[in-house]
């Protein structure tokens, strides 16, 4: 299929454009900054009607475009990057004739204050963002939803939780929560353009996979270290003597949906990360 990804020079965008094209489809690519890779195109999707000519005979948008707490940004940087550019996207996709938009959304579009009682997590859970991200993130899947309902498109949202590059020692500590690795929310993403859906609008988690039950919730946030040692036997003494502690998991999340309908599981997880880097450590 002829696919467009919107953030092709972030993280997630550089990383997913590979990978798209290893699975046989045909990918451009659309950044507000430039790429060295032939055929992708600057511009600002801040800006009304500029994917007119970008998303021409495009079945499939991937739009990861967005900024993201991991850096500072003011309360109108996140409304103008996050907000606008997705409703330019929906909009110029119904006017175009693009078959389903894949949206990156974020764990956070739900929140995070929830009662153990709650866990873990569905998909149609109620909406509780804690904060403006969060929120913008949340009005992007309020637009996925008025669009495929209100047009003929599909709509996919994939809630990731983050997946920016950390220092080895760094990752494998929050592995052990719901952090994923970046080749698992690339897997996801690939899954979502291909695979058939069973409304016009669809959410996932893709997160990270944990062995962790309900009766570990409440634990989990008081003290976790005493779950991940019945899990893992001797991991927080480990990661303690190296200077890292292991932190609260706040939420624990469902992912049957993810794996039942996108075909989708996790394969860097907490145990991928200790065979590949507990010696060096």
């Amino acid at each position: 299929m002829k696919v467009l990804v919107t953030g092709c020079a972030g993280w997630l965008g550089r990383n997913l454009i590979p990978a798209l094209e290893a699975a046989g489809h045909e990918v451009r690519g659309v950044d507000v900054v430039g790429t060295e890779r032939p055929g992708d195109v600057v511009r600002d999707l801040c800006e009304e009607g500029v994917l007119t000519d970008v998303m021409e005979g495009v079945e499939v948008v991937v739009h990861t475009a967005a900024i993201h707490p991991w850096k500072p940004y003011t309360d109108t940087q996140y409304l103008d990057n996050n907000i606008k550019p997705t409703y330019h996207v929906l909009k110029t996709a119904v006017a175009k004739g693009v078959r389903r938009v894949v949206y990156t959304s974020s764990i956070a579009a739900v929140g995070y204050g929830w009662a153990v009682e709650e866990l873990p997590l569905v998909e149609w859970a109620p909406a509780r963002p804690d904060d403006l991200y969060g929120a913008t993130k949340w009005f992007g899947e309020v637009f996925c939803e008025s669009f495929s309902r209100r047009h003929d498109l599909e709509t996919v949202c994939l809630r990731p939780p983050g997946f920016m590059p950390r220092p080895p020692l760094e990752l494998g500590r929050l592995l052990l929560g719901a952090f994923s690795h970046v080749i698992d929310v690339v897997a996801a993403h690939v899954a979502a353009v291909a695979a058939p859906m069973p409304t016009r609008h669809e959410a996932f988690w893709c997160t990270n996979a944990l062995p962790y039950t309900p009766a570990d919730a409440p634990a989990l946030r008081t003290d976790p270290a005493s779950v991940v040692e019945r899990y893992w036997p001797g991991v927080p003494a480990w990661f303690e003597a190296r200077g890292q502690r292991v932190g609260p998991v706040p939420v624990l999340y469902d992912l049957s949906r993810a794996r039942e309908i996108l075909g989708w599981t996790p394969q860097y997880t907490f145990d991928a990360w200790w065979e590949e880097y507990a010696h060096e450590l």
